[in-house]
């Protein structure tokens, strides 16, 4: 079983200083009604800058489970579908 590590935010404990965009280096965090939230997921290079920056200790790493998706991607991240139904392909051999 692989894991992945992904950040959090306690929107509980942010008070919406931004320390944790100044020193994101992925512009991962941005400020939404007053607290900061994932810009995305995928921006997130867990360097945990933001982490050891918040002073509320609001950011934190959790683990989850990857999915057979993203384990695919992993594996062959630019593999992908050409055709969909049926489709002779035979006449890309020739």
């Amino acid at each position: 079983m692989q894991l992945k590590k992904y950040i959090t935010i306690d929107q509980n404990k942010c008070n919406g200083c931004g320390k944790c965009i100044t020193h994101c280096t992925k512009g991962g965090i941005k400020i939404k009604s007053g607290k900061a939230v994932l810009a995305a997921e995928s921006f997130c290079g867990s360097f945990i800058n933001c982490i050891k920056k918040c002073p509320r200790e609001a950011i934190t790493i959790q683990r989850r489970k990857l999915s057979q998706v993203e384990l695919d991607n992993e594996i062959a991240p630019n593999a992908g579908c050409f055709f969909s139904g049926r489709y002779d392909v035979n006449h890309w051999f020739e």
